[in-house]
């Protein structure tokens, strides 16, 4: 059985922060803006909360939010390659929807953030473990 979506994501935002630039890289360029992940029916809010990154079970009550439907299927297919993310738009497995602005905050704290996962050990185990089926 997968391990629920908050549990990986908290342990990936927790490792993280071994990468101090990266993790502040990742609140400042979400600032307001929160991401309401709907992944395979599990509904995690990612957001900043002062000088932290903050998930919460749920869709989030108001603010300004990028929301992100899919499958951890389609997040398997992403992280090998064997599905590009245009093509996942395209095929509707990946539906993303926010205000461009949100989706360029979404988008810049998502680069941060793969930026320092690749310099903290234990990220690419830690991915597996997301999107393995």
């Amino acid at each position: 059985m997968a391990e629920p979506l908050i549990d990986l994501l908290q342990e990936a935002f927790d490792r993280l922060r071994a990468q101090p630039i990266h993790h502040r890289g990742v609140i400042d360029a979400l600032g307001p803006v929160r991401i309401a992940l709907d992944i395979a029916q599990e509904r995690v809010t990612i957001q900043t909360a002062g000088s932290r990154i903050a998930l919460r079970e749920g869709a989030p009550s108001d603010g300004t939010v990028v929301e992100v439907r899919s499958t951890r299927h389609t997040l398997h297919a992403l992280a090998d390659g064997d599905l590009h993310l245009v093509d996942a738009l395209d095929d509707c497995s990946l539906h993303l929807r926010a205000p461009p602005d949100a989706l360029d905050a979404a988008r810049d704290a998502m680069s941060w953030f793969l930026h320092g996962a690749v310099r903290t050990e234990g990220f690419e185990e830690l991915l597996h473990r997301l999107v393995d089926p």
